[in-house]
């Protein structure tokens, strides 16, 4: 337990919080890996790294991977044996005795050592400024941290979890809290967890579940409500439309998934002609691909800003302008053909891997024992459902009708591990009654999220039940956006000042 006296002189959530009082009025407004990844091997290649990793932004890595042998397989089984896990560390701000530790909790996503060093990180400035140590710690079964090895399904079922990756960190038999105290003479100092997105999740329900072994947590753009149905996710890039482009662009967009919608429902040609659809698309499952890759492409611009080169104020400009065709699904045509892969002529015969979206979907839901996608796969369906849907009838995207919730959930991987659709209900119900979902009840967690992050629907944006927790929503923002330093002065970096 950490000395009443280090906590209070050493307690940095405060001073975050402190700091954003003084910020400018206007950063406050006080009123959702997977995708990426396929949007990637459509649109650019085949980059299937992980775009819901933060930790990728970083520069060269100037830090060592080091490893905890004694990781503790089934924290329930003390008969389970340990494994190796990564992690990394810096400390050249460390200010010595009764100076912070900053924990980096890594998510669904391969650790990198320069988390822990690089100059534009919020966390390293923070820790440079109050002489923090900075350690990153790689989540169970993402990267090289893998149990033994096995990465088959049935592993994951038996031990892929957050419960297992939050006691991971520190739990009442010797984990990596214990170890790292030791080892660097840590004992009293406090702990401040830090989290991005899924890590955000973890970062808030680790001080939840540990209250006395870690002081605060930073909780970023964390989707701490678990939902079957995320409608919200689109809600979320509507208002990036509505942002960007006004009214005016979220009438075009929705006048053109309406009339594609039709397109796509009648299988018409004017799908080969205008969007590049390699012969017919036949099959329910097909279609709603087509019309989830074409969603996606929005909500790639929406969550990450840009999608091979074009954002959703640039796209926004292109629709709007009758010069690039006659109706809003002329332009959305040109528009989408300007960066995706054209069908070869019909007289050749289409790649999988390139020519035709469904055919991409197929091969990267079907996972390997090295693609991610099936670990994030599972936690969805096993605690978090997070499927995004275009059920919600507020936004330019509920023309798209085979985007159903029962059509994103019969071709999500749920099945694949034995998950229905009434045990998915009940694995988010679960979820939501042990950590408290929108009404998590933890004291000094500073939740920050991006006006129009698309996550943000699911994650705290008003005053958190605990009073002594604290949020932020920041002007013009979007997913994660608070991790880096930004270059210009503007509502993100004042927050962060």
């Amino acid at each position: 337990m950490l000395a009443p006296k280090a906590l209070a002189l050493a307690l940095l959530l405060p001073l975050l919080v402190s700091a954003l009082d003084a910020a400018s009025n206007d950063v406050v407004v006080t009123e959702d890996a997977f995708d990426m990844n396929v949007l990637r091997e459509i649109y650019v290649g085949n980059d299937t790294s992980s775009d819901l990793e933060i930790s990728n932004r970083v520069g060269s890595d100037t830090k060592q991977d080091l490893w905890f042998d004694g990781a503790i397989l089934d924290h329930n089984d003390p008969q389970s044996g340990t494994w190796k896990q990564r992690y990394q560390y810096n400390d050249e701000w460390y200010g010595g005795a009764g100076s912070p530790v900053f924990l980096y909790i890594n998510g669904e996503w391969e650790a990198k050592a320069a988390t822990v060093s690089e100059r534009r990180s919020t966390m390293n400035e923070m820790a440079k400024r109050h002489k923090a140590m900075v350690v990153a710690v790689e989540h169970r079964y993402y990267g090289d941290s893998i149990p033994n090895g096995d990465q088959t399904d049935s592993a994951m079922k038996k031990h892929l979890t957050s419960d297992e990756a939050l006691a991971d960190l520190v739990h009442k038999r010797a984990t990596f809290h214990a170890f790292f105290t030791k080892e660097h003479d840590l004992q009293g100092a406090p702990w401040i967890a830090w989290g991005y997105s899924y890590a955000g999740m973890l970062s808030a329900w680790f001080k939840l579940k540990y209250p006395t072994l870690v002081a605060g947590a930073v909780s970023s753009s964390a989707p701490v409500q678990a939902q079957v149905d995320m409608k919200e996710y689109a809600e979320g890039v509507t208002r990036g439309l509505m942002h960007h482009g006004g009214q005016e662009c979220v009438d075009h967009v929705r006048s053109a998934m309406t009339d594609l919608h039709a397109l796509v429902d009648a299988d018409s040609d004017d799908l080969y002609a205008k969007f590049g659809v390699c012969g017919k698309l036949g099959s329910t499952r097909s279609k709603y691909l087509f019309e989830w890759n074409m969603a996606h492409a929005f909500k790639g611009m929406a969550q990450y800003k840009t999608l091979n080169g074009h954002s959703l104020a640039s796209t926004c400009h292109y629709l709007k302008n009758q010069a690039n065709g006659a109706t809003a699904l002329d332009r959305l045509s040109t528009w989408y053909m300007s960066f995706t892969k054209a069908c070869p002529p019909k007289t050749q015969t289409p790649t999988p891997t390139t020519d035709q979206p469904g055919w991409v979907w197929n091969r990267l839901l079907k996972q390997t024992a090295n693609n991610q996608f099936g670990q994030w796969a599972y936690q969805t369906c096993k605690e978090f459902g997070f499927l995004q849907t275009t059920s919600s009838g507020t936004t330019p995207f509920a023309g798209l009708e085979f985007i159903s919730p029962n059509n994103v959930f019969s071709y999500s991987s749920c099945a694949r591990f034995g998950i229905d659709r009434r045990q998915l209900i009940l694995n988010v119900m679960a979820t939501n009654a042990k950590y408290g979902g929108w009404d998590i009840d933890v004291e000094n967690v500073l939740f920050t999220n991006g006006e129009i992050d698309p996550w943000a629907g699911l994650s705290v944006t008003k005053q958190p039940k605990n009073p002594k927790s604290r949020f932020i929503v920041i002007k013009g923002a979007t997913h994660c956006e608070d991790a880096y330093l930004p270059w210009s002065a503007g509502p993100l970096k004042d927050a962060i000042q």
